[in-house]
């Protein structure tokens, strides 16, 4: 198969910035003092007896919650604004998204920015997304486009913000978008449940991910060349990565739990740290994974301040028997990884979201695995959280939405944060994903994972959830 000349890439910028005083309660945003049970009560992975409070983490540790312009920011045609990839595709496959439904409103961001409830829960920071939608091509001008773009955004708005994200989960956006197609850009080769009009899963998702790199190292060199020694920020890319628990504690399954970890999170770190892909992802992917340049492995090693980490789940993983030297697509071609044990047992609660439980614990391990591996660089939470159903509805909502597994899961996980900590993980903040309900992508509007309530008909009722309440006490103190 020739190598594909173009590949339709979703490039991002995530800005941290800082919340101030500016914001306050909106009329539809009260905080109560509304007191709240302990969730779930299950889970080895929980710390439920644990005191946790804010004041046991460092000083300018930094606390928050993230939104992203497509998923919450709505006015999808207005002031000039042009379509994304993501208008495309959720406009042209319906059928693609749980509920049918597209990113048009959001939580409407756009024209409700200014409603002021975010300084109520005394964030010390808020993430935000922005998009940039671009092709990809083999002369090298794609990287140049994304330099100029990257450029203004560093001289608009370097003075205010001091932590930058370049790409922001390359695994989701080759994976979902090049092999399985249920994101956008929905390009696949038709092959099991999925079905795509074209792509092919076995080559476009290593070049997009290539790709994604070469344009994330891009941008790191013009930041550190012309931006960093006067606006004093850092950056870096944020990664999705899952723990994988080997099913048992043969030898074979361990190897490939090492190795479904090398194709999640090391198909991108082992590049930004060493320069190259995992040996694993070498010896399985063959001719089909692309190699870098002596010169571009030099630009992309050490090309980063921080690892942003987005985590939400574990995986259990069982190996198979598989023809010797078979080049494989992705972890799951040479493995079975699942939520459920061969005994029937999920790895932890489950959740609204088919393809995840909640294991606390893996964030711990997954935390010392870096240290171990990668010298322990600087990391981020940048992404932690919980979908519900939810099963609430405005009028007549008089009481916060009771979203109590969401809010023992971020306990737990600062828990488990706070041990890999003492255990000496370089970690400086943590980010809830999300401030808001809001568009979630392949699952529409049917899970949600904001802090605040959004009511889908009319996204000016903005309520805050029990997980909001819990935070709020947790930041403050009380």
């Amino acid at each position: 198969m020739e190598r594909p000349q173009t590949c339709n890439l979703l490039l991002l910028l995530v800005l941290f910035l800082l919340v101030t005083d500016e914001f306050v309660l909106g009329a539809h945003a009260s905080l109560s003092s509304t007191s709240m049970a302990d969730a779930h009560p299950k889970a080895a992975n929980s710390s439920r007896k644990y005191s946790l409070r804010r004041s046991q983490f460092p000083k300018g540790f930094l606390f928050g919650a993230a939104t992203s312009a497509y998923q919450h920011e709505g006015a999808t045609w207005e002031d000039g604004r042009r379509p994304s990839i993501w208008d495309a595709y959720a406009h042209a496959n319906p059928g693609k998204i749980k509920d049918g439904s597209t990113g048009d409103v959001g939580s409407d961001s756009y024209h409700l920015y200014k409603v002021r409830y975010i300084a109520s829960l005394f964030f010390t920071n808020i993430r935000l997304n922005l998009y940039m939608y671009v092709l990809l091509f083999e002369t090298g001008q794609d990287r140049t486009d994304f330099r100029d773009y990257v450029d203004l955004c560093f001289k608009e708005y370097g003075d205010r913000v001091k932590y930058w994200i370049t790409i922001n989960e390359p695994f989701t956006v080759a994976k979902g978008g090049y092999y399985a197609g249920d994101l956008a850009p929905g390009r696949c080769t038709s092959h099991g449940n999925f079905t795509c009009d074209e792509g092919e899963s076995g080559t476009e998702p290593y070049f997009v991910g290539h790709n994604l790199l070469l344009a994330h190292a891009t941008a790191v060199q013009l930041y550190k060349q012309k931006y960093q020694a006067t606006q004093k920020g850092i950056i870096g890319m944020a990664m999705n990565v899952d723990w994988y628990v080997p099913m048992t504690s043969s030898g074979r399954d361990k190897s490939a739990a090492r190795d479904a970890l090398d194709y999640n999170f090391g198909w991108f770190m082992e590049p930004l740290y060493r320069g190259d892909y995992p040996e694993s992802m070498k010896q399985y992917v063959g001719g089909r994974l692309p190699r870098f340049s002596k010169q571009q492995s030099k630009l992309i090693r050490n090309s980063f301040d921080f690892i942003g980490i987005n985590y939400y789940t574990a995986r259990y993983v069982k190996a198979l028997d598989l023809p010797a030297n078979r080049h494989l697509v992705l972890p799951e071609s040479h493995a079975s990884v699942t939520l459920i044990d061969d005994k029937g047992k999920p790895i932890g609660p489950l959740t609204a979201a088919e393809w995840m439980a909640i294991y606390p614990r893996g964030l711990c391990d997954l935390l010392l695995h870096i240290k171990k591996t990668y010298q322990n660089p600087l990391i981020y939470i940048t992404e932690n959280g919980v979908p519900d159903a939810g099963n609430y509805t405005y009028p007549p909502l008089v009481a916060p939405p009771n979203d109590n597994l969401r809010a023992s899961s971020i306990r737990d996980h600062l828990s488990f944060l706070r041990r890999a900590m003492r255990m000496g993980v370089n970690v400086k903040g943590y980010i809830v994903w999300s401030l808001l309900d809001g568009f979630e992508l392949g699952e529409g509007y049917k899970t949600k994972f904001g802090l605040f309530y959004v009511d889908v008909k009319d996204p000016s009722v903005r309520i805050p959830k029990m997980s909001a309440i819990w935070y709020r006490k947790f930041l403050t103190g009380h």
